[in-house]
């Protein structure tokens, strides 16, 4: 009779008796442990395995006749059923040691049940199983000796899902320094370990263990990324977010320029100035009204300028807006204009004078010149500016002009005068005056000494 350690052994009395009731008979067993019993058919549990020789004696217990009987029983080993396997990843699989063992040399099978319908002997010490999903299945391991002994034992095992790094939201453009804003991850698998960030200079860490990040007060681009981790599986990276960081715009300066003159080419120039030129603008009207321009350089020539302009340009960039430039105003004189001197007469000497007004002119009277005659050489007349110059006393014939110019323009003169000064008239003296005869006469007079043109001759007869 054999049993495995651990279990009671039941006894069984097959004694006859043939003298009498098999009541009149009493029972001593003796269980080769030092453990003894007088029941009739015990049962007896063994504290070690082994091989123990049992006796069991019969006695009448009126004629204390007795009968002994014996017989050797093994208490074989019962195996150890022990693995270990640790929660792991779906594409990893699962690692399975199997410490399983038994006292003796008795040879043991290992009968397993994976938990996802699959049985399988397996012998070796360390083998790995593939899973086809995630989940948790129950593992157990019936261990069976040669002797057909057995033990039993079972464990919970978790296979995971692989990370998923998801999906980063919330890719911007924004302006340096003055922006804020927030990133979401959706859509992954696993928890958080951290973000990073990199400005390009390589990837720093974040403690945030969330699935939002803020930033705020960024001063370059910065790329962002979240590491993902589900339990055992290995760690992946999110999509990469981008926050652009676009330079803040400044107003930058004009070129100085100066007055011009009407009709001139006008290079303009903006300097110094941060973002993206969208469009130039003007006015006529002191800014009241403003024209767009399709001109995106800092450069811009305006050719024949004709009245004066008010200029300014619209700056951009992308995650900072717009703004509008100061202000530039481009002073234009207008083109001067001759006009015309009136005043032209002939004077007499020593005692004369007169005025020459210029009229219908554009432009300030610059100075006036005079000249013997038109060819020149002209003389600027000092002190003398404004539309009307007076003359007296003039002592010879002169020709007068005016300049009339303009700031930034290049001065014109008018037409010219002629003042023509005569000698002073001298009546002189009358000779060849005689008596003649009434009727029938002729002389011959003259006129001597004088001073100036004769103009005609008068005649008188005497009452």
């Amino acid at each position: 009779v054999n049993v495995c350690f651990g279990n009671a052994m039941s006894f069984v009395n097959t004694t006859t008796y043939d003298r009498g009731d098999l009541s009149q008979l009493e029972y001593e067993w003796n269980f080769g442990d030092g453990e003894q019993s007088s029941e009739a058919s015990p049962s007896h549990l063994y504290e070690q395995p082994g091989r123990y020789e049992v006796t069991l004696s019969a006695r009448d217990k009126a004629s204390k006749c007795q009968k002994i009987f014996s017989a050797f029983v093994q208490v074989y080993h019962v195996p150890h059923a022990k693995f270990t396997a640790k929660n792991s990843c779906l594409s990893e699989g699962v690692v399975f040691s199997n410490q399983s063992g038994i006292s003796g040399t008795d040879g043991l099978t290992h009968y397993w049940n994976f938990g996802d319908g699959n049985q399988k002997t397996v012998n070796e010490i360390i083998f790995s199983k593939n899973y086809d999903r995630a989940g948790s299945y129950n593992i157990s391991l019936d261990v069976v000796s040669s002797n057909n002994c057995r033990s039993n034992i079972s464990q919970i095992v978790t296979v995971y899902p692989p990370s998923v790094g998801g999906t980063l939201e919330g890719n911007a453009v924004v302006c340096a320094n003055t922006n804020n804003g927030e990133i979401k991850l959706k859509s992954y698998t696993g928890q958080i370990v951290h973000w990073e960030y990199n400005d390009g200079n390589g990837w720093n860490v974040i403690a945030n263990a969330s699935d939002r990040m803020q930033y705020a007060g960024l001063k370059k681009t910065r790329r962002y990324r979240a590491k993902v981790q589900n339990e055992t599986c290995d760690p992946v990276y999110s999509n990469e977010a981008v926050i652009d960081v676009s330079s803040s715009l400044e107003k930058g300066k004009w070129e100085a320029l100066g007055t011009v003159c009407e009709g001139a080419d006008v290079s303009l120039n903006l300097l110094e100035y941060q973002g993206t030129i969208s469009r130039w603008e003007s006015s006529v009207d002191k800014g009241a009204t403003w024209n767009s321009m399709p001109v995106t350089s800092s450069k811009m020539t305006v050719n024949g300028l004709a009245k004066t302009t008010w200029y300014r340009v619209v700056l951009t960039n992308a995650g900072c807006g717009s703004i509008t430039t100061d202000i530039h105003k481009v002073n234009v004189t207008p083109l001067p204009k001759p006009g015309v001197l009136t005043g032209s007469k002939a004077v007499c000497r020593d005692s004369n004078s007169g005025i020459i007004l210029l009229t219908g002119h554009v432009g300030d009277v610059i100075q006036w010149e005079s000249a013997p005659a038109t060819a020149g050489p002209w003389t600027v007349l000092s002190g003398v500016k404004g539309e009307k110059f007076t003359y007296s006393n003039i002592k010879q014939s002169t020709c007068f002009r005016a300049m009339v110019g303009g700031n930034a323009c290049q001065s014109v003169y008018s037409n010219t005068v002629f003042i023509r000064v005569d000698e002073a008239i001298k009546s002189g003296e009358l000779i060849g005056g005689t008596v003649v005869c009434k009727g029938k006469n002729s002389s011959h007079l003259q006129l001597i000494n004088y001073k100036g043109a004769i103009k005609y001759w008068e005649a008188k007869e005497d009452d």
